[in-house]
C-alpha cells in the first residue's frame, strides 16, 4: 500500500518542489521488501527524478540503471521509456558524451505508446541539451514543439515549463522584452498548479536575469535572494550555487565588493559540491570579473582561462548575452593581455593544437592568455585550470583586502 501511495503522489512532490520530503518517503519505501519488481522500478524512476534535481547524480544513475534493466527484462515499454527519459535529464544536469543521441530511443517508444505528455517532456529535455551546447535556434524549436504537445493534452505544468524555457533562452539571447511575454504566461500557470520550483525558476531566476541584462541591478537583487531561499528549501544545490554566483556578479557591478566576495565564496563552494560544470565555469567567470575590479588581473586571467578550459572539456557553451558581456568587460580591463578564440576540445600553447584549428560550425570560446604578450609567452593558456579550492582561497584573500 505504501509503495502504491508513494508512486502515485510523487508527481505532487515534484510539482510542488517538495524534493526532500519526496526522496525521504521514497527511500523509506524502497528500503522495505517490495514483492513487485516493476513497482519497485517505478519508485526508482521517481526517486531518480527528484535526486537529479538535488544534485545526487550517482544515486540517480544507480536507480536508473536498475529501473531500465527491469523495464527491459519485464518487457514494460512504458517503464523503459520513463527510465530512458530520466537518463536524458541526468545527461543535461551532469553533461556526458552522447546525451543527445539518447533522446531517440525513448521518443520512439512514447510515440508507439501514444504518450504525448511523455514525449513532450522528453523534447523539453532535448531542448535543454541544445541550450547546453549553444544551439539556441534548435532549442527554441524543441521548446515550441513541446509547447504544442503540452497544450494538446492540457498539461498546465508542462505548458508552463515549455513557456519558461522559451523565455529563458530568449533572455540568454538578449531579447529581454520578448522574454517577459513568455515568462508572465508561464508564471500564471505555475501559480495555478502551486509549483514552487517553477516559480523559483521563472519569477525569481529568469526575471532576475532579465533585469540584470537591462542593467537594473538593484531591482534584480531581491529576486536572486528569493530564488536562493526557495532552492535551499528544495535542497537544490546547483540552483543555489548558480543564484549565489549571479547575486555576487550583480553586487560586484554595483561596487559592493565585500558583499560580492561573500556571495561568490558561497557560490563557488556550492558549485564544487554540486559538481555541475556549467555552474562552476560561470562561478570562475564571475570571480575573475571581481578580481579584475580589485586590480588582480593575474589571478583573474587564470580563473577566466580555467573557465574556458572547463567549458571546452565539458562541451558547455557560453550564452550570447554572457559572451557579449565578456567581450565588453575584458578589453576594458586587460591591457597587454591577449584574447583568444577557442574551439571545443581544443587549446593553445606548447604541445597543444593551434588556436586557429577549429572544427566546422563548432561553438567558439573566448579566453585570455595567462601572461603578458611576449614572443615567448604569447597565447599560452595550456596550464591546468585552477582547482576550485584555490578559487575559494583567492576569494578569502580578496575579502581581507
Amino acid at each position: 500500500m505504501a509503495a502504491a501511495i508513494s508512486e502515485g503522489i510523487h508527481a505532487f512532490w515534484w510539482i510542488r518542489g517538495r524534493h526532500v520530503t519526496g526522496r525521504y518517503w521514497l527511500q523509506r519505501v524502497l528500503a522495505g521488501d517490495l514483492e513487485d519488481p516493476v513497482q519497485r522500478a517505478w519508485l526508482l524512476v521517481a526517486n531518480a527524478r527528484l535526486a537529479v534535481h538535488q544534485g545526487a547524480f550517482d544515486e540517480a544513475e544507480t536507480a536508473l540503471d536498475q529501473s531500465e534493466a527491469a523495464g527491459r527484462s519485464h518487457h514494460d515499454d512504458r517503464l523503459l521509456a520513463a527510465a530512458l527519459s530520466e537518463r536524458v535529464a541526468l545527461g543535461y544536469r551532469r553533461p556526458v558524451a552522447g546525451a543527445e543521441a539518447a533522446v531517440a530511443p525513448p521518443q520512439a517508444i512514447f510515440r508507439r505508446l501514444g504518450d504525448v505528455g511523455g514525449e513532450a517532456e522528453l523534447i523539453i529535455r532535448r531542448g535543454s541539451l541544445e541550450v547546453l551546447r549553444g544551439d539556441h535556434r534548435a532549442a527554441v524549436g524543441s521548446m515550441v514543439e513541446a509547447l504544442a504537445l503540452m497544450r494538446a493534452v492540457e498539461d498546465s505544468f508542462g505548458t508552463a515549463s515549455a513557456l519558461s524555457n522559451i523565455g529563458y533562452i530568449t533572455a540568454l539571447d538578449g531579447h529581454f522584452d520578448e522574454a517577459l511575454t513568455y515568462l508572465e504566461e508561464s508564471r500564471q500557470l505555475f501559480k495555478s498548479v502551486g509549483s514552487q520550483e517553477g516559480l523559483a525558476n521563472v519569477v525569481d531566476t529568469t526575471l532576475a536575469l532579465v533585469m540584470t541584462g537591462r542593467g537594473e541591478f538593484e531591482q534584480a537583487i531581491p529576486y536572486y535572494e528569493r530564488s536562493i531561499e526557495l532552492f535551499r528549501e528544495m535542497n537544490y544545490r546547483p540552483g543555489v550555487a548558480f543564484e549565489q554566483v549571479q547575486l555576487g556578479r550583480v553586487r560586484a557591478e554595483r561596487g559592493e565588493h565585500a558583499q560580492a566576495t561573500a556571495c561568490l565564496q558561497d557560490g563557488l563552494r556550492a558549485a564544487i559540491e554540486a559538481g555541475v560544470a556549467e555552474v562552476l565555469a560561470f562561478a570562475f567567470d564571475a570571480t575573475a570579473s571581481l578580481l579584475l575590479r580589485t586590480d588582480r588581473p593575474d589571478r583573474a586571467a587564470e580563473l577566466y582561462a580555467g573557465a574556458g578550459r572547463l567549458r571546452v572539456a565539458e562541451s558547455v557553451a557560453v550564452a550570447p548575452v554572457d559572451q557579449r558581456r565578456l567581450d565588453v568587460t575584458w578589453p576594458c580591463w586587460l591591457t597587454g593581455w591577449t584574447p583568444l578564440r577557442w574551439s571545443p576540445r581544443g587549446s593553445v600553447g606548447p604541445g597543444c593544437p593551434a588556436a586557429t584549428s577549429r572544427r566546422p560550425r563548432s561553438p567558439r570560446w573566448r579566453t585570455v592568455a595567462t601572461g603578458p604578450r611576449t614572443p615567448a609567452a604569447s597565447g599560452r593558456v595550456c596550464a591546468e585550470a585552477p582547482p576550485g579550492q584555490a578559487g575559494v582561497a583567492r576569494l578569502r584573500t580578496l575579502g581581507r583586502r
